[in-house]
């Protein structure tokens, strides 16, 4: 059985860049260069192909192209996650690969979606980053979270990766359409029970709920998927599954507080706490509010006619 390390992650990765569906040619092209693309479509990157990967990053030094500054990236981390104390350095690292994928599977997006992506993941490293010091500093074990959401992502890669050679990219681009499929009803009910009995009661009423369910479950089913949006919505996940975590690490240490001092007046489980600074204004709530009213007005008279 092969070790999931870090270079095996890594070279799956690889494999994936360089799938016909995925559409990035650029990537065949360069292994191609290489003389190693066989090796990568294959899954049998060894030292001797590193090497000629580290030499051909040697003969392209200084590029300012994504896929090459990609692939020096991921290299660097290969090379870092094989010895110890480097910390810092490798989680700069991780930034950069995070930041270039990012960038690659976000190409048919318009521009400002990229770049507001892209400055939210940014303060989202911001407080995770400053969360994680004081953690690494208190806790009897400490676990940094933007290295191991990356890696989180990488095996993520390395499932989908197998499941892509065993049944085929249709497969996958089919569970995932059931999957956001069955998330948009999930979602749209909970709208309706918590969110328009609350803020709408006057146009809440048994028969306009059954309406609205209706109306929601003829949206169109078919969702132009691809393998790159797959990869996008799995980095995106594996980047926030740990956004709760701090708060989890601070309300314990509060509690270590309490119990060792003695400490009377705290109510830890009215606690409050600001996460990355994702604070939203009450005046846009608003809006919104009013906005939906009126949307479900109009489709309720579409709906009695």
């Amino acid at each position: 059985m092969t070790e999931i390390t870090d270079s095996v992650l890594i070279n799956n990765l690889y494999g994936i860049l360089c799938l016909p569906e995925f559409g990035l040619s650029e990537f065949r092209g360069i292994f191609e260069e290489m003389g190693i693309l066989s090796e990568v479509e294959n899954g049998e990157i060894k030292h001797k192909q590193i090497e000629k990967i580290n030499e051909w990053i040697d003969r392209n030094g200084g590029s300012n192209k994504d896929e090459i500054r990609l692939i020096e990236c991921l290299e660097k981390f290969r090379e870092l996650s094989n010895s110890e104390g480097n910390f810092n350095e490798q989680l700069k690292v991780t930034k950069n690969v995070i930041e270039y994928l990012l960038k690659l599977f976000s190409q048919k997006y318009p521009k400002y979606y990229l770049l507001s992506l892209v400055r939210h993941v940014r303060k989202f490293w911001e407080y995770l980053e400053k969360s994680q010091e004081h953690a690494l500093r208190t806790a009897e074990f400490g676990r940094d979270h933007i290295i191991h959401s990356f890696r989180v992502f990488l095996l993520g890669c390395y499932i989908l990766y197998r499941l892509y050679n065993e049944k085929g990219g249709d497969y996958i681009t089919k569970c995932f359409k059931e999957d956001l499929r069955l998330l948009r009803l999930i979602i749209c009910e909970c709208l309706l029970r918590l969110i328009i009995c609350e803020y709408f009661p006057d146009i809440c009423d048994r028969e306009n709920i059954r309406k609205l369910r209706e109306n929601i479950r003829k949206f169109p089913e078919e969702v132009k998927l691809g393998f790159e949006d797959i990869l996008l919505m799995w980095l995106l996940s594996s980047l926030f599954h740990d956004i709760g975590r701090p708060i989890e690490d601070a309300v314990e240490e509060i509690k270590r507080l309490k119990n060792t001092y003695n400490i009377e007046g705290i109510d830890i489980d009215r606690l409050s706490f600001s996460v990355a600074n994702l604070k939203v204004n009450s005046n846009e709530i608003e809006k919104l509010i009013k906005l939906l009213k009126k949307i479900l007005i109009k489709l309720l008279k579409k709906l009695d006619k």
